[in-house]
């Protein structure tokens, strides 16, 4: 009798044993940490201010050579040729929309001679700048925007006729429309193709003792490299 008694006693405690051994090696087992959530992308943000450079072409534009009272009429100027400048501006993005304004300033050899045999006329457009605002909508790096404003340059005439020459140039101020793309390649650096249509608005001047209306019009197109501070 005893001995049953001994061998049970035995046994139970070799039963706790190993249950606590168990529960022991539960709790020194660790709890497997939770998945990290995904990190989002962060969005490309275009506020702030940048500068930059572009180069462009100034196409289209016709500007009639005349004279009042008619008699001594020339042709039309259809003024074009290449220009080259600098920019800057800043950029507020609210959500997907960004607002800005941005200057610029271009030297240009934009020009056409006209000829009706007998008076001969030379239209330059030498310099000239904008100052406008920009509206558009960000897709990430891209941007989509219109523009449009102030738009100020140097014109020049110089005409010709029955061996006499006399030319006239001054700063004329008008207006500016267009629109273009922007896309940033690094959180610096971004490149746009732009178009805008460029009036200078118009003036009387006296040329070999009459009168005509120099009234500078063209289209361009630029291309643009702009640095974001």
């Amino acid at each position: 009798m005893m001995r049953n008694l001994l061998l049970a006693g035995t046994a139970a405690a070799l039963l706790l044993g190993s249950a606590s051994l168990a529960s022991a090696a539960d709790i020194a087992e660790p709890i497997p940490a939770a998945p990290e959530a995904p990190m989002e992308a962060a969005i490309f943000d275009w506020t702030g201010i940048y500068a930059g450079a572009n180069i462009g072409y100034g196409f289209g534009g016709e500007d009639v050579i005349g004279t009042r009272p008619p008699g001594l009429g020339v042709g039309t100027a259809e003024i074009s040729g290449v220009f080259g400048g600098l920019q800057v501006g800043y950029n507020y993005q609210m959500g997907s929309a960004v607002v800005g304004i941005e200057a610029d300033l271009q030297l240009a050899d934009i020009e056409d001679d006209v000829s009706n045999g007998t008076v001969s006329g030379t239209a330059t457009v030498d310099w000239f700048g904008t100052v406008r605002p920009r509206v558009g909508f960000a897709y990430d790096r891209t941007l989509f925007y219109g523009t449009g404003g102030l738009a100020y340059g140097h014109y020049e005439y110089e005409g010709s006729a029955f061996g006499t020459s006399a030319g006239a140039d001054d700063t004329y101020v008008g207006w500016t429309v267009g629109a273009g793309v922007e896309h940033s390649f690094t959180d610096n650096l971004s490149a746009k193709v732009e178009y805008l249509y460029v009036d200078l608005g118009n003036k009387d001047v006296s040329i070999l003792g009459v009168e005509t209306t120099p009234s500078p019009n063209f289209h361009s197109v630029r291309l643009g490299l702009n640095y974001r501070f």
